[in-house]
């Protein structure tokens, strides 16, 4: 900042001849020099001299008074200088500590991903482990019946827990994505409750653990529009963890009318979960820490998929627990009330089904095993059954024979894909059901199904039941 507090040299040289004139006229006064005789002349000089005097000093103050403003202006300048260096400094900390907490952030990341690897590193090969050895052990020729149905039974239990672990890794993947797919169905919450209980009791009870079903809602309120199979999920992955974690005591499932939600419940007396922890075990890869390092088979990923598929039905999941004191899990949804009575049979599907001899079936699947599990699931039931390797042969099948009743489409064929395949047989044969078999659903792949003339969509490994179900339902 410049300075303009500088006295002028004109004055500085009135002020030296002021001093030196008023010294010299003081010698002179009393060296009686004959001009200070006058009786007039002393005093006017005096006067002259005392007024002259008075100018300068008012000269000095007005100079004095603009260093002082200067002074001050400067002094605030630096002052403004020095609170914007400490303004920067404090945004350089403030940055610094920021990028510091990204950084452990970042590690702690890592570090959880890594340790979600080797997690489900181990997970997936356990079930390999025993699908691979134990179709390997029944190989040989001598192997009793009692056996190579025990060896049957663990490949097919070690194939649905690898089948769980895939489930939840595509699970998070959509709701990451915002792929997940809602249905509206009609539920019966009495009944579905109750057959929840009796899903888990034989499970619960080999643990010699007490299982409590509480459904406190009214009759008129437990008919409801909602996704049966999300909620079932949600359920499933507490009621796993609950069991695990539950050494001796008691659990229970629950559900009531809270306001405009609908309350749903798993509580237990097991190991519990320190306080500190409650607000990251639903986020994804913290299951695998301390504080939860198993769920629903070891994916880690059961909380989080439930608070994701509960976000976007408009609902929430919350845990009351302490260390040693068990946990009690709650979750809600809006209570939507549905207006009749379920349109379903409470006969198991097993027990009504038909028949389906003089039926044609279309298989078009150019994997060989996926074909076999096809056609072994449905020889029982008598139909005729036609072979497809790829889309362009599936289409000449349909032109050259009219007698085919239903088609199960693979959706990656080669040649001419399934969506393709599909759109061409519906232009000769509109009313012609076709069902896809595909390996991953979402709702661009099932409207893109649709608008390609599927009637159906069946996710692979096929469930015979569903399978059943769905050709009974287009014949």
């Amino acid at each position: 900042m410049e300075r303009h507090n500088k006295i002028p040299p004109a004055l500085i040289l009135a002020t030296f001849f002021f001093i030196l004139f008023w010294i010299t006229l003081i010698i002179l006064s009393f060296g009686g020099n004959i001009i200070f005789q006058s009786p007039f002349l002393l005093p006017v000089l005096h006067i002259f001299m005392f007024i002259f005097l008075i100018i300068l000093i008012l000269t000095y103050l007005k100079y004095f008074r603009r260093w002082i403003k200067n002074h001050k202006e400067e002094t605030e300048y630096h002052l403004k200088e020095i609170k914007q260096l400490h303004n920067q400094l404090e945004e350089k900390n403030q940055l610094y500590n920021e990028m510091q907490t990204a950084k452990e952030a970042s590690e702690e990341n890592e570090r959880l991903k890594m340790h979600f690897l080797a997690n489900m590193s181990h997970e997936i090969r356990t079930p390999m482990n025993g699908i691979i050895g134990f179709a390997q052990m029944m190989q040989k020729n001598d192997i009793p019946d009692a056996k190579r149905i025990f060896y049957s039974k663990i490949i097919f239990d070690s194939g649905n827990k690898l089948l769980r672990i895939i489930d939840d890794l595509i699970d998070i993947s959509k709701i990451e994505s915002d792929q997940l797919i809602f249905t509206s169905d009609e539920i019966d919450l009495s009944q579905f409750l109750k057959d929840l209980f009796l899903q888990y009791k034989e499970e619960v009870e080999k643990k010699q653990l007490e299982f409590i079903l509480i459904n406190d809602l009214p009759k008129q309120e437990s008919i409801i529009i909602g996704d049966e199979q999300k909620l079932k999920q949600i359920f499933n992955y507490l009621m796993q963890n609950a069991i695990y974690y539950t050494h001796k005591g008691k659990i229970s499932i629950g559900a009531e009318l809270k306001g405009e939600n609908l309350q749903f419940y798993v509580a237990d007396t097991g190991v519990g979960i320190q306080e500190k922890k409650h607000a990251i075990i639903f986020e994804r890869f913290k299951q695998s820490n301390s504080a939860i390092n198993k769920l629903s088979g070891g994916t880690g990923l059961g909380l989080a998929i439930s608070k994701g598929i509960l976000k976007k039905m408009n609902g929430d999941i919350s845990v009351e627990s302490s260390a040693d004191k068990g946990a009690r899990f709650t979750f809600h949804i809006p209570f939507v009330q549905a207006k009749q009575l379920p349109k379903t049979s409470n006969i198991p599907f097993s027990i009504k089904r038909k028949s389906l001899k003089g039926i044609t079936i279309l298989i078009a699947e150019n994997n060989q095993s996926n074909y076999f599990r096809l056609s072994d699931a449905l020889d029982i039931y008598g139909p005729t059954l036609l072979h497809a390797l790829n889309g362009l042969e599936a289409l000449d099948f349909v032109i050259k024979n009219n007698a085919i009743d239903i088609v199960l489409m693979d959706t990656q064929l080669p040649i001419m894909d399934g969506l393709e395949a599909a759109r061409e047989i519906k232009k000769i044969q509109p009313k012609l059901p076709i069902i896809a078999q595909t390996d991953f659903v979402s709702e661009q792949i099932n409207e893109k199904l649709q608008k390609s003339g599927f009637d159906a969509v069946l996710v692979k490994p096929l469930n015979p039941e569903d399978l059943l179900k769905a050709i009974h339902q287009y014949l």
